[in-house]
């Protein structure tokens, strides 16, 4: 009998030797066939186990990498960020999970995201470390193309930006909703409504009341048609209306049609058409005879006046 357990056991120990044997090599298996580049550290934090993928992308000897040695593959740049992140996880057994570089067997250095987590024991002690290098230089790269198309664009934007304030008169942009999308500063600052009450207003609250129908119907007629002007008048916060020459023009943005145009003030226009027509009224209602000729003496007008003088008509 006692035979008998003794062979037993050492028959258990050498079935569970073997699993050990299999599982090791099973992880090793794994480990080496993965894309990133894997490694291990003691509950100290140095190094004591890099991935053939590691060798290889360094073209470092293992063995030269161990403890802190892998370091030394780092972007001088990186090294000491790294070397303080990675002592501080150990310290507080916390996860590793940074972005750094490191360099290849070609010279050349390339982005890694590295990213390790304790193996515990059963009391919660760490025992040991373990994590993975995952190559992100194309992303990196994608990311700095964004970025700088982002910024292109963004200057453009603000370029474009800067020439609608420069526009004389009132710019606008709005949609077939009535909700503007641009609008320069000379709207702001001649109806008196900040760029935020701008934002919450619609195209026809900038219009005298009176005005509004005619105004509506050139609106319709520029998402119909394309095109249409007309004058009314631009109202102001404190309830002015100023005369102005409205024109707009059908665009189409992301597929969807848009009413793109400024405003110019013809109050001065208005004024001096007024006062001509005034000056006009006093004219032909006089009954004293006036005549209007150019410099070289041919008569351009003259009055009921001197119709009724000289017999003859205009």
């Amino acid at each position: 009998i006692g035979f008998t357990n003794v062979l037993r056991d050492l028959t258990e120990r050498k079935q569970h030797e073997e699993q050990l044997r299999q599982s090791h090599l099973y992880s090793r298996l794994l480990t080496e066939t993965l894309p990133q580049l894997v490694w291990s550290c003691g509950a100290d934090g140095e190094c004591d186990y890099l991935s053939p993928q590691w060798v290889r992308y360094t073209g470092v000897p293992e063995s030269e990498q161990l403890g802190f040695g892998w370091l030394n593959q780092l972007h001088p740049d990186d090294r000491w960020g790294v070397f303080t992140a990675w002592t501080n996880a150990v310290k507080g057994n916390d996860t590793y999970d940074l972005e750094h570089r490191i360099r290849g067997a070609v010279g050349s250095y390339r982005w890694f995201k590295s990213r390790a987590l304790p193996l515990r024991s059963e009391e919660g002690t760490v025992i040991k470390w373990f994590g993975t290098s995952t190559d992100m230089e194309d992303q990196k790269r994608v990311e700095a193309l964004l970025r700088e198309n982002e910024e292109r664009l963004r200057t453009e934007r603000d370029f474009s930006y800067d020439i609608i304030d420069t526009l004389p008169g009132v710019f606008y942009l709005f949609d077939r909703r009535g909700k503007f999308l641009r609008w320069n500063k000379n709207l702001e600052e001649i109806t008196g409504y900040s760029d935020a009450e701008v934002a919450l207003m619609t195209p026809l609250e900038f219009i005298v009341e009176e005005d509004r129908p005619a105004v509506e119907r050139k609106i319709e007629e520029v998402f119909a048609s394309g095109e249409a002007n007309i004058e009314g008048r631009l109202l102001t916060k404190n309830g002015l209306g100023i005369p102005h020459f409205f024109t707009g023009r059908r665009i189409v943005i992301d597929g969807q049609p848009h009413l793109i145009g400024n405003g110019v003030d013809v109050s001065e226009r208005r004024r001096g058409e007024e006062a001509a027509a005034y000056l006009a009224a006093i004219v032909e209602s006089s009954d004293d005879a006036i005549i209007s000729a150019d410099l070289r003496g041919a008569i351009n007008s003259w009055n009921t006046g001197a119709e009724m003088l000289y017999g003859y008509t205009a």
